[in-house]
This record gives structure tokens, sequence and C-alpha cells, in this order.
């Protein structure tokens, strides 16, 4: 089963609207950035029905807003297609595709659908008091990265996506073109400058530059970062940095002009540990060092410490029930009588939800 996101029917008002009113949607919520989850189920996210949902949002259609409550402007403009400026922040993911399904047709309407469409909704400018009746009391906001580490595949790849465009709408409030505000459109997959709204009052103001052509600050960005396991020449050990409380791998953004392997090959030598943001592409990466090269962190200050680790540290670490931070995160939230009474490991890894610690695992089992 895969995720079409049905990016060309994106601008589509109508369409977007059914998707979003249909019975067969399924909304998943965050706030703060932390995915609505099921305790009972050992935190899998909790998927909504679009009735459990409507009251969040609104009286008015859920795309398609005008600049004033109520309005429905009959203009074909960029600015109000499949557009949301009042209300809690609403992406549409897209539409699973069973195994099943037969050759791709253009769909008129949600009902045209094979599969199941997924919503994502952020309610953080909602209360409690209008969350109670929507949220049970077994449910819970999930930190990210522990609720990441127990999803399924397709789970996770929606759970990626949601939080990663949910983010980028919450970041984007002003035009970065003309400073002013700017809203959702194309069912939260494009930011557009308000004052292109039709009766904006623009007095005063020049025309912002996006008015015309096509700007890349108008899409989310995504930035690549290289990731690096760098291991000794021999293949028996693996060069760690440390910043704040675990050890990981080596990372960084790439910068302009810099091929990805030309990326990997600056950061390790400046032994940097900068983690990524939520839009952020990461690139994995091997290579081979000398082990008798002591690591140094002087060059840029950014990590506490570096080392070399053998397998048996490594595979040690990972086998114990708090070695990695998700598991770190999981003890400090239970209570003294439900923790076991454990020596603390060595270190702390990342935990196999992220690249950094797919790639540790990998090198210390050589799978």
């Amino acid at each position: 089963m895969v995720l079409n996101r049905l990016s060309s029917l994106r601008p589509d008002t109508a369409f977007m609207n059914s998707v979003a009113e249909s019975p067969n949607a399924l909304w998943i919520m965050f706030r703060g950035g932390y995915p609505l989850t099921d305790k009972t189920k050992g935190d899998a996210i909790v998927k909504l029905s679009t009735a459990a949902v409507r009251p969040l949002l609104g009286a008015e259609n859920v795309f398609g807003h005008a600049l004033f409550e109520g309005v429905r402007d009959k203009t074909r403009v960029r600015s109000l297609s499949a557009s949301r400026i009042r209300g809690p922040s609403v992406v549409f993911l897209g539409c699973d595709i069973p195994d099943s399904a037969e050759e791709y047709k253009k769909p008129a309407t949600a009902s045209d659908l094979e599969g199941v469409p997924y919503m994502a909704i952020a309610v953080d400018t909602l209360s409690r008091a209008e969350l109670a009746s929507t949220i049970r009391s077994d449910w819970q906001f999930c930190e990210v990265r522990r609720a990441a580490s127990v999803q399924d595949e397709f789970d996770m790849y929606l759970l990626a996506t949601a939080r990663s465009m949910l983010d980028w709408n919450y970041r984007m409030k002003f035009c970065p073109s003309c400073g002013y505000r700017s809203h959702s459109t194309w069912a939260g997959w494009r930011r557009c400058c308000s004052t292109l709204l039709p009766g904006a009052d623009i007095s005063g103001r020049k025309p912002c530059p996006s008015a015309t052509g096509l700007h890349n600050t108008e899409f989310p960005r995504t930035d690549a970062v290289v990731i690096v396991a760098t291991t000794s020449t021999s293949g028996h050990k693996i060069l760690l940095g440390k910043k704040v409380c675990y050890w990981s791998l080596v990372a960084g953004f790439m910068e302009p002009g810099e091929t990805a392997a030309q990326a990997a090959a600056r950061e390790v030598w400046e032994e940097t540990g900068a983690w990524p943001h939520p839009s952020n592409l990461m690139i994995g990466y091997r290579a081979v060092a000398d082990e008798t090269q002591i690591p140094r962190v002087d060059i840029d200050d950014e990590l506490q410490d570096a080392r070399w680790f053998t397998k048996e540290e490594i595979k040690a670490v990972l086998a114990h029930p708090r070695g990695t931070t998700v598991r770190k995160r999981e003890d400090s939230q239970t209570g003294p009588e439900d923790k076991n009474v454990l020596l603390d490991p060595a270190f702390y890894l990342p935990s196999k939800s992220s690249l950094s610690g797919q790639l540790i695992a990998s090198w210390a089992f050589e799978e």
C-alpha cells in the first residue's frame, strides 16, 4: 500500500472540500508538534473520523476561504485555490492506494477515490475544553520520536509528512517577499501572501513581489543534511560524537555549491553534530578513517567529545533496556515503582527510529 499525494489536485477547491468532508477520510491530530496516540495500543497513531473532527473546523467549508468569513469568491485566483485562512491548520496528506487498485483515473470528487484519504490537523489554537469531547482519556499527545519508534512503515510515512507540513505552515505565517501576513492554499501545500486576496486593503504598500512569477518561498523547503557513519580502516571501530547527553554520528547541513559527498567529508573533518529540523532530507553516508587519528572537537566547538567505539561497546548499549534516547525518555516518564532496578548503560545512543540509530546498528550487527 502506497500513499498517492494527488499533488495535481491540491489547487482544486471543490475536490479538496469533498475529500475533507468525506465520511471515509481519516484525520491525524497534532498539538505542539506532538501526534495524538492511543496509550492502550502502544502509542499507535489515532486516526479520527471526519465526524469527530468536523466540530473543530468551523462553520465554513474546510477550504476555499475568502478574505471575509462567509464570503465565497467565485474568481479563479491562486490566492483562493483550496485556501484556508481561519481555524486550525489543515493539510491534505494523500490517499492510500490498495495493491489491488486498477489503473489510476483522475477523480472528480472523493467518492471516485479507491482508497482512504488522509488529513492532518493542528489544534494548537484550540483550548482543552474545546477538545474535551473529541479526545478520550486514554489518548495522549506523544513525543514525536517516541511515537515514530512504534509505528509501521505506512503510519511512519503519514506521521513524517503530517508533522513536517503542519510545522512549515506554523512557521510561515508571514510572506518572505514583503513581510505581510500569509495564508495557506493548495490544501496546506502552498503559502500565499494575503495582500493578493481579493478585497485586501493594501493602501500605502508596494505590490508584493510574489504577485508575479513563481517563487520557491511559497512552497515547503527540504534542506539536505548529511550524516556519516565513520568506521576505522579495520572495520572494528566507529567514530561517534557527544552532544549534550548521548553519542551519535557526525551530521550537518549541506552548504550551497556542495555535493552530498563533499558535505559529508567536511562535516567529518569539522566534527559537527548539528541535528536537522523537521523539513530536512537526511542523506546517510559511510566513511573510513584512520583510527590512530585522535578525534578533535576544538575546530568549531559543536561537540563535547568524540571517540572511537568498538562493536562490543555499541552492542552492549543497544541491548540495554534504556540504552537509546527514546527508551531513556520513556523511563523518565514512569514512576519509581515501574522501573526495573538496573544500572544505567555506559552511554546513550540514538534510537533506531532515526537514521543515525539505523546506521550505527547496521554497522555493529553487520547488516
